[in-house]
């Protein structure tokens, strides 16, 4: 008699979904004014892989001579070490890449008389670009120029991924610092869960601030992250 036999064949695949992470308006309260932090990370990444079927059983456990199994041990990898975002001194050479450049403006008299210069983004060798874009406001919010009545100052946080590699961010986190005259003036920060930020993805924040006295005012944004 004849006998048919079928093999089965498994296959397995690997989705990782598309992720689309709404914005989060963060609100903090200072003594000399309200403060809205308003980060908007965005990260996508999707990719696809097929496994080939094992013919063969596999088994982790190898007789011993007294025919008891003998199974290997597997370490526990060991945690790498992460640094709070607020740690960064961005005055460091060490630390320079986790920085954007820095911008700033001069309020005289109550009006505008220099206003940011927006530099060039960031740029170190397996490191995220961080861009920072600002503009000055009336005390209505539209766009102020040199000479108008100081409002505030809105600034947009970038931080992407422009390499080959892969970057771990223990916090979705960008720390934004506010000096007058060169003192500590005040620290917005957008918050978030870790994530991987994959080549060609990024995360941004907006940041908004109400600056009124006279004063000369720099900022500059940071984060901290490592390459897995």
């Amino acid at each position: 008699m004849q006998r048919n036999v079928v093999l089965p064949i498994v296959g397995g695949i690997l989705l990782l979904s598309h992720r689309h992470n709404k914005t989060t308006d963060i609100t903090l309260v200072s003594p000399s004014a309200s403060v809205s932090a308003a980060p908007s990370p965005a990260t996508s990444a999707s990719a696809s892989a097929s496994a080939s079927p094992s013919t063969k059983p596999t088994s982790s456990a190898s007789p011993s001579k007294s025919g008891a199994p003998t199974t290997s041990h597997v370490p526990t990898p060991t945690p790498h070490p992460t640094r709070a975002p607020s740690s960064v001194n961005c005055s460091n050479a060490s630390d320079a890449k986790y920085c954007s450049k820095q911008d700033g403006m001069v309020i005289a008299g109550g009006k505008y008389t220099a206003a940011p210069r927006n530099p060039a983004a960031t740029s170190y060798p397996d490191a995220a670009t961080i861009t920072m874009h600002s503009t000055i406001r009336k005390p209505d919010k539209s766009s102020a120029s040199i000479g108008d009545q100081a409002g505030s100052i809105h600034v947009d946080v970038t931080v992407e991924n422009k390499t080959s590699k892969t970057f771990h961010f223990p916090q979705r986190e960008i720390v934004f610092e506010i000096m007058k005259d060169g003192q500590h003036y005040d620290t917005l920060t957008t918050n978030g869960a870790a994530f991987d930020m994959a080549p060609g993805t990024k995360m941004t924040g907006t940041f908004d601030r109400p600056i009124t006295s006279d004063g000369t005012y720099t900022w500059q944004a940071k984060t901290w992250y490592y390459v897995k």
